[in-house]
This record gives C-alpha cells, structure tokens and sequence, in this order.
C-alpha cells in the first residue's frame, strides 16, 4: 500500500476513534498497522500470528473489538460467507469479483473490468449506497473435477451391480 492511501487510512481512523472518544491505544495501533500490510482477505488467526511474530501479544476480545471498529469506521469489510470469516481493506474489496465455491468455502478474487461499478453514481431510491461486494457463486476446478469424477464413478459402480 502506497504512503498516501496508508495516511489517508490513518486519518480516518483516528477521527473515528476521536469522534466516538475512543482511545488510540497502541493494541489499536498495531492491529491497525498490521492489517493494512495484507494484501488480500485475511483470517482473524492470521493477524494474531503476525501480531504475536513481532512479539505484540493482543487478546482476542481486543482483535475482535478492533476489528469491529475498522469495519465501521469504513476501513474494513468482512466476509461472513465462510466458516472462519475473512477480512478485507475496503478499498480493495470493491476493485475485484469475489469468486465463492459453494462446495469448500474458498473465496477467490478475480478482477473483471466489465463489473466494474462506482457505487457512488448508482442512484437509489431512499438508500445511500457507500460500497458493494460482488460475490459469484458456482464450483471451483477443484471440487467440479471431484464432483465429476464421483459420479462417473457411481454410474460405473450401478452398471455392475446391475449385470
């Protein structure tokens, strides 16, 4: 992430805090600091081992609750489509498709120029729109080869049992 969008993310996190007179810890910090290095979706357990990597040990209640508050101060999506929920920046969220097999729960980005949209020239009717997520939902190649290959493998195994 470049400086600028780095700086810009900061601001709007610690007017947000501000705001709600919530105190800028230096847990809130690291774990703000910490999630914008990730590139893409991330687990809750993947930041708690970056955390703890650098000897910063946070509890879970504290990477929850700052989680949360990322995510409402409009810095943060979660994906709660997935056993384990994934997170995400926002600001990299809306620049791709997300892809979710339906058979293992993966969530694969692709980015698809076509579906592209500015949310912010969508019009509504009594609803203002802030951000959007594209899901698709279908087979990885994965599952749809393992899926094929079991029924080939029942269609042989009735054929037999029908002789």
């Amino acid at each position: 992430m470049d400086v600028a969008t780095a700086n810009e993310l900061r601001r709007i996190f610690v007017t947000f805090l501000n705001e709600r007179n919530f105190r800028l810890t230096k847990e809130r910090n690291a774990i703000f600091e910490y999630v914008c290095e990730f590139v893409g979706h991330f687990e809750l357990r993947q930041l708690q081992n970056k955390l703890e990597e650098n000897v910063f040990h946070v509890s879970k209640s504290t990477l929850y609750t700052t989680l949360d508050i990322l995510i409402n101060a409009g810095i943060l999506v979660k994906h709660p489509l997935t056993p384990i929920p994934l997170y995400e920046l926002k600001r990299m969220a809306d620049k791709h498709v997300h892809l979710f097999c339906i058979e293992c729960c993966s969530l694969t980005d692709i980015s698809v120029r076509s579906l592209r949209v500015d949310v912010r020239q969508l019009k509504f009717r009594k609803f203002t729109a802030y951000y959007h997520n594209v899901y698709i939902f279908g087979l990885c190649s994965k599952c749809a080869f393992r899926l094929r290959q079991e029924v080939e493998s029942n269609r042989l195994k009735k054929r037999r049992h029908e002789c």
